[in-house]
């Protein structure tokens, strides 16, 4: 996970300086049709990282302090956003049928793409703060093998951590101030589970590698040692990375 998110984090502050540096060049040197695609595809990591950091925003000005919005009718509000949801997920479907990513095998849905993009929103949320604040950032190549970078709670998660804080106490704070409303509190809870889905499949996996070492120890039948046991995640000698990044692509492993 360490590695993953740094290479997330590389690879969306390259997108924000790109937008902020070079993107206005392409208005006098691209055709339309070209700078249009091209738009698409760099405002992906600014839109995912807008919409999460509005989204906290959002459930700590609501929950946690009462401010509400334009007030609409619960049909019309289910039927505009029934229309857009059909829209968007549409799109999509017609547009895979353009993907020749040489990663993803022919015919997949791309979902755990998506899955992957969610869990990083956060990465990406920071690192468009830091490019605002025109932070510094060091080009880090990603480790692999032997080299590859330790998991911890508060080394690899904090930016998860912090934003787990913003939903849990903003929910927490509207049932003592009686701010809470049954649509909020569901999506303040989606996003919290959202956020907290790396740690606890990071935790699951350390787990599950403990148990397996414990029970793959000792001989085998004939006598023979058994086969050292795989590494724990983030430990030295696991390329973790390459595996995250294999999963999210939706490729197997040769």
């Amino acid at each position: 996970w360490t590695d993953f998110f740094t290479q997330q984090l590389r690879w969306s502050r390259g997108t924000y300086e790109t937008i902020i540096g070079q993107f206005w060049k392409g208005f006098g040197t691209m055709p339309p049709g070209k700078l249009f695609n091209y738009t698409m595809m760099i405002i992906f990591y600014p839109m995912s990282a807008m919409n999460w950091i509005l989204a906290a925003l959002s459930c700590a000005l609501f929950l946690g302090m009462g401010a509400s919005g334009v007030q609409i009718d619960p049909t019309i509000w289910m039927m505009l956003y029934g229309n857009a949801s059909a829209l968007q997920i549409g799109l999509y479907i017609w547009n895979r049928r353009h993907n020749v990513s040489p990663h993803e095998p022919e015919g997949s849905g791309g979902l755990a793409g998506m899955v992957m993009s969610a869990l990083s929103a956060p990465i990406y949320a920071r690192s468009l703060m830091d490019a605002v604040l025109r932070r510094k950032s060091s080009f880090v190549v990603t480790p692999k093998g032997d080299s590859s970078s330790p998991d911890t709670l508060f080394g690899t998660f904090r930016i998860h951590l912090f934003f787990i804080v913003v939903f849990g106490a903003s929910m927490i704070s509207s049932f003592f101030l009686g701010h809470s409303h049954p649509a909020m509190v569901t999506w303040a809870t989606l996003a919290l589970l959202i956020t907290a889905a790396p740690i606890i499949g990071w935790r699951y996996t350390i787990r599950a590698e403990k148990k397996k070492r414990r029970s793959g120890g000792g001989s085998h039948r004939n006598g023979e040692p058994a086969p050292e046991p795989r590494p724990l995640p983030g430990a030295p000698g696991n390329d973790q990375t390459m595996q995250i990044v294999r999963i999210a692509l939706g490729g197997r492993k040769k």
